[in-house]
């Protein structure tokens, strides 16, 4: 059960580093540069751990998500996200 929040959490942090937010702020610019810095780090790849994923391959799908978030909608990522970590 807590894999799943570890994940939810893991996913909120792809989205904001994939600048995919489902309302407009002021601080969306900030959310996303502090998501990209985090991707990659001591505190994602602990989170990854405890979220039982390898941290390699949640990067590598958010390099494959990456490449087509210019026609997905913010859902459209979301449920794509979603269904990888189901797959992790």
């Amino acid at each position: 059960m807590e894999e799943k929040l570890f994940r939810a959490v893991i996913i909120q942090g792809l989205l904001d580093a994939l600048n995919r937010f489902f309302w407009y702020s002021k601080s969306n610019k900030r959310y996303n540069k502090e998501a990209l810095k985090w991707l990659g780090g001591e505190d994602f790849n602990y989170l990854c751990d405890l979220a039982n994923v390898e941290s390699s391959n949640v990067l590598v799908v958010f390099k494959l998500i990456k490449e087509h978030t210019n026609y997905l909608s913010t859902e459209d990522v979301k449920y794509l996200l979603n269904e990888q970590f189901n797959k992790l």
